[in-house]
């Protein structure tokens, strides 16, 4: 499996086009892209950092392996994590590069939304706390 999902399938699952959602900035060709991938990445790092107990097995999250249900519910926690950020972030940094701090996703300020968290963990990536 890819864990990246594409502009096609956020507007399939949630009826908006980020082409048209997100803000324009230095590099628009590329926006969609560049969001989709931070906010994939972001919640890869969060999933592990916060629920991943098992350091020795890195294969738990070797996504061309996942079963078919666990890719499903990471694509969904992906898409409602984006659906959250166009809700209660701050696109205008999220999508572009911000000329002062250089990035495109402003890690400080992401939280899991609960949606997310709720596919994520039907999908047996954070049922474990870790210690």
């Amino acid at each position: 499996m890819e864990k990246y999902i594409t502009r096609d399938d956020y507007l399939l699952a949630k009826g908006i086009d980020l082409n048209i959602e997100l803000q324009n900035n230095d590099n628009s060709s590329t926006k969609v892209d560049r969001f989709i991938h931070e906010v994939t990445d972001w919640c890869v790092e969060h999933l592990i950092s916060h629920y991943f107990v098992d350091e020795l097995n890195p294969e738990l999250y070797a996504f061309t392996d996942l079963a078919t249900f666990r890719q499903n519910y990471f694509r969904k926690g992906v898409i409602e994590q984006i659906e959250y950020l166009l809700s209660e972030g701050d696109i205008s940094i999220q999508s572009g590069i911000n000329e002062q701090l250089g990035i495109i996703v402003n890690y400080d300020t992401i939280e899991l939304g609960k949606r997310a968290y709720q596919a994520f963990k039907m999908g047996a990536f954070c049922n474990v706390a870790r210690a």
